[in-house]
């Protein structure tokens, strides 16, 4: 930056921040200076720069993290992949493609996932997946833990995913395969400075658990992104296209195959447009989606099919002053034609002797507008802001219920010198029910579930402290949190196979995570993580749902000329405090390991070896969860610059 000192005389300067090393100067003649910074944190990883079609929205002071898919070693066959290498992410609910995560024991709902800037919605009760964007086709994933309602919206209670597609250089090719289910995927893609290509596709069949169990975990999965990006008149503009088709997605469960849940057809297509000038970003989306969701135990088959037009848009512009900076927001998200047909069937029989529509027609409109401001205050970095919310909804004949709400939240950045930086975070979250928790009643994967129209809104306060150190090749963070949730949702077994949703007086999250890594020699790259969580009713003590095991890990890779190595070792706690719905989980012990050689500079192979040790765990804490798949070998070869 470049610094004028007022008065007159020699004079001396120091300037400090956590993430950089302190410099010290003098001026005697001249009292203007430029001063150029030089950063502690110098740990050598890959960079990329994404278009998300609006700035980043979440504060310095939270607790985030960015990884790049295509970075990490062993298996990522989905978005669940990718995130659960992160502190406090953890897989929820049900095996398969379909498997969703949570955030600080917050799941379901409660987590926004966006797409290219396009929040990502669904009317499964499981929480929404964004598994049908194959990993081969994202850029980088940011994951913000805590809540975030403020900024991202209702849907973010809990914290935000924030997937970006991705952003080639030029032709790039891709083939892979894994020895669970005879899986294989292909991705091919191009890019110039205007334009972005790129086609993937995904199949498998059944696997098997480590004790020769059969896992429905078959699937079919086509996936595309198409971007064009260019200038016009002063402002940059970005259009992309991301359609999915996925079909014979099976679900798994503990009672498979005598109990047979698949989705025989999920189909997506996402079209966002941004336009970014001067100081201001405009989103326009739209995102129809349609899937059907099949069970089949005994003689009994029914078959849900759900579809949905969402479309929205947003507008933000910021505005410097002084040392300081405020931002104001608008957006708004709707849903049209939301719809869930369940159909009987008759064995053997493609007429259906019954047809149920428990959401016909129904329609959801949210608006949103919040204002923040960042500044600095001596040597700390002060932000605050907050949002109106106001949603609306309805179902066929039933009565519109809306709701509106605020929301808020404080933070703050201060060094403390020698690369300690301190951050904390004071928050309100916010989710309203949705439409499925309100209005369906029907069969689901996990059985007949009852709708609730007088569910209320859930809402959160949560405090986040943190302590940040930024080395020359090092860094490392600890976080502790603690968020109270008031008319927190929850779906309990009402009788065996029989679910149904209430608004508990007020649920408690406890937790802290670790966040490390370190570059000792050139090539060589470490890795330390874990966190701690728990979750219970506030005034009864009993177990909150959707809260993940104690972990902790450790990894490193090698790089030595043309031969990367890589090994991952990862210790998963026992878990015997759970909710309704749930199991308790044992302890289990993960290894992964890895070995990657580049053919030439555009051609390279790799090779995996996942639960190496072939360990029986479940990766979840839900009563059906099947046991994770066994011991399993990967293989991929890569081509191209992208």
């Amino acid at each position: 930056g470049h610094f004028r000192l007022a008065g007159v005389g020699p004079a001396s300067a120091t300037v400090t921040h956590a993430r950089f090393e302190t410099q010290r100067i003098q001026l005697i003649d001249n009292l203007s200076a430029r001063v150029v910074l030089r950063a502690r944190h110098e740990v050598v990883e890959a960079i990329e720069v994404s278009s998300h079609g609006s700035r980043r929205l979440a504060p310095d002071s939270a607790a985030s993290s960015v990884v790049l898919p295509r970075s990490l070693s062993g298996e990522r066959n989905s978005v669940l992949d990718v995130v659960s290498r992160v502190p406090g992410v953890a897989e929820n609910g049900q095996g398969g493609l379909f498997q969703t995560y949570s955030i600080r024991g917050i799941a379901r709902q409660r987590i926004q996932t966006l797409i290219a800037g396009v929040p990502i919605v669904g009317e499964r009760r499981a929480g929404v997946s964004a598994s049908f964007i194959d990993p081969e086709l994202l850029g980088t994933v940011e994951v913000i833990r805590g809540p975030s309602s403020t900024n991202y919206g209702g849907g973010a209670l809990g914290g935000v995913i924030d997937i970006s597609p991705r952003q080639s250089q030029g032709p790039w090719a891709q083939v892979g395969g894994s020895s669970a289910g005879n899986s294989w995927n292909s991705a091919v893609g191009w890019a110039n400075e205007d334009w972005e290509v790129g086609i993937a596709h995904r199949q498998a069949q059944d696997s098997e658990d480590p004790e020769g169990g059969p896992i429905h975990s078959e699937y079919e999965q086509t996936s595309a992104r198409i971007g064009r990006s260019w200038s016009f008149d002063g402002s940059e503009i970005d259009f992309v296209v991301l359609p999915s088709w996925g079909v014979d997605i099976g679900k798994a469960n503990t009672n498979f195959p005598e109990e047979i849940t698949s989705y025989p057809r999920e189909r997506h297509l996402i079209t966002r447009l941004s336009v970014h000038r001067s100081d201001t970003d405009f989103t326009l989306f739209a995102h129809p989606n349609d899937l059907i969701t099949r069970d089949v135990s005994g003689d009994r088959r029914s078959e849900v099919e759900n579809s949905a037009v969402d479309f929205g848009g947003s507008a933000v512009t910021s505005h410097s002053y002084g040392q300081g900076q405020w931002r104001v927001g608008a957006d708004y998200f709707a849903r049209r034609g939301v719809d869930a047909v369940e159909r009987e069937f008759d064995p053997g029989s493609s007429v259906p002797i019954e047809t149920v529509a428990t959401l016909e027609g129904a329609a959801l409109d949210n608006i949103g507008i919040f204002v923040d401001w960042r500044t600095q205050w001596r040597s700390a970095t002060l932000s605050a802001g907050t949002r109106w919310s106001r949603e609306r909804q309805e179902n066929g004949g039933s009565d519109a219920s809306q709701d509106d709400a605020w929301t808020g939240f404080v933070g703050t950045s201060l060094p403390l010198g020698s690369g300690l930086e301190f951050v904390g975070n004071l928050g309100s979250g916010l989710r309203f029910p949705s439409l499925s928790e309100r209005f369906f009643s029907g069969t689901t994967g996990r059985g007949e579930v009852i709708g609730n129209e007088d569910l209320r809104p859930e809402r959160s306060f949560a405090l986040d402290l943190g302590i940040r150190w930024y080395g020359r090749k090092a860094f490392g963070a600890v976080y502790g949190f603690r968020t109270e949730i008031d008319d927190f949702i929850q779906r309990i077994e009402v009788e065996d196979g029989l679910l149904a949703y209430r608004n508990l007086t007020s649920g408690r999250l406890t937790g802290v995570e670790l966040d490390a890594l370190w570059e000792p020699i050139g090539g060589l790259h470490l890795e330390l993580g874990g966190h701690r969580i728990r979750g219970e009713e506030a005034s009864t003590g009993v177990p909150l749902g959707d809260v993940p095991t104690d972990r902790l890990w450790v990894s490193g890779r090698y790089r030595y000329q043309r031969w990367q190595a890589s090994v991952r070792l990862e210790h998963r706690w026992a878990n015997a405090a759970v909710a309704s719905g749930e199991k308790t989980v044992p302890s289990a012990n993960l290894v992964g390991l890895g070995v990657r050689r580049s053919l030439r500079r555009d051609l390279g192979i790799a090779v995996d070896l996942e639960n190496a040790l072939d360990e029986s765990y479940f990766n979840a804490s839900d009563r059906r969860v099947s046991l994770a798949p066994g011991r399993r070998v990967l293989v991929s070869l890569r081509w191209g610059s992208g």
